[in-house]
């Protein structure tokens, strides 16, 4: 978490959620929360 924390400028529950994906293989996440935009194993979608 801290380490994508760093790498993505994230606060820690964004660090969290994109550290969960990146765990279990979560390649796609709907969300309106446009700091999960830019990272790059995580390809967000719009809602």
């Amino acid at each position: 978490m801290i380490e994508i924390m760093r790498k993505f400028n994230l606060l820690p529950n964004d660090a969290i959620i994109a550290a969960t994906c990146k765990a279990w293989g979560i390649t796609r996440i709907a969300t309106f929360d446009a700091d999960l935009e830019g990272i790059g194993f995580l390809n967000s979608v719009d809602l």
